[in-house]
């Protein structure tokens, strides 16, 4: 008979890896956060448009929902199998470590981005969008 697989099973003897990790993609969210700060008033106004611009669409639902899950999932799926196939070479590693570092700094980026825009409301619209899926999706790859 197999025996069931449990998470502490796949956690605990990687540890480092896991630790490793963590601090990378922890590193991307205070760098994407950092990264918006630190641009020049031109560009947080093009990100604030361009956010106000999304929600705009999301409430008037001008958004093909199908076809906005349609590409998400491909992207994702890409960026799965992309880890996972550079995880078979030495080199894929690296480069593994950097996909990892922009996947969080898209998710500080993103978060601090919505606060910009929408100040303490965007703290909400980010604890609800963007960090419950954002979460899900690090946790799957």
């Amino acid at each position: 008979m197999k025996k069931k697989m449990k998470l502490k099973d796949i956690i605990l003897p990687n540890k480092r890896i896991n630790l490793f990790v963590s601090t990378i993609l922890i590193l991307g969210i205070i760098s994407g956060s950092i990264f918006l700060l630190l641009a020049t008033s031109i560009d947080k106004t093009s990100v604030i448009n361009q956010i106000k611009n999304f929600f705009t669409n999301v409430s008037k639902n001008t958004i093909d929902n199908g076809l906005a899950l349609r590409n998400s999932l491909i992207i994702n799926y890409i960026f799965v199998f992309s880890i996972w196939f550079l995880g078979l070479s030495m080199i894929g590693i690296i480069i593994n470590i950097f996909l990892t570092y922009l996947k969080g700094f898209l998710v500080g980026f993103s978060i601090s981005s919505i606060f910009l825009t929408y100040h303490t409301k965007g703290l909400l619209a980010s604890i609800i969008y963007t960090i419950p899926s954002q979460l899900l999706n690090i946790i799957v790859v």
